[in-house]
């Protein structure tokens, strides 16, 4: 796991820092961004190796779906986990994710988060 990277991008401090945690605890490499617009630039020196984006929905500078853009345009291949202390529905209903985006609510229980990552990536897995 520990080539598997996961780039964790989180405003909030606390919650960008258990996450991150979690993960490594899981034996993944974690990068960490507190903002898209970091996480772009961490993306520019290490894109080809992240394997899943972990995204809030609602940050300063840039929003995740914008994020969530401008990674498609450059890194077509890199799923994004979605969070949000709101609801999966509120957030389709306000326009900030579209509907079926993966997506998982806040407060995120370690071993959800965990369960989530693991599925995600052996989904991407090249065979």
């Amino acid at each position: 796991m520990a080539d598997e990277v996961v780039l964790v991008v989180e405003d909030e401090n606390a919650v960008r820092y258990i996450m991150a945690r979690t993960l490594r605890e899981c034996g993944y490499t974690v990068l960490e961004a507190a903002h898209g617009l970091q996480a772009l630039e961490i993306l520019e020196r290490h894109g080809l190796s992240v394997r899943l984006i972990i995204a809030d929905v609602v940050m300063p500078q840039i929003s995740g779906r914008e994020l969530a853009e401008r990674v498609l345009e450059r890194w077509p291949d890199v799923p994004i986990l979605f969070t949000s202390g709101y609801t999966g529905l509120f957030v389709v209903q306000r326009g900030l994710l579209d509907e079926g985006q993966e997506f998982i609510q806040k407060p995120i229980a370690p071993d959800i988060l965990a369960q989530k990552v693991r599925e995600m990536l052996d989904q991407n897995a090249t065979p």
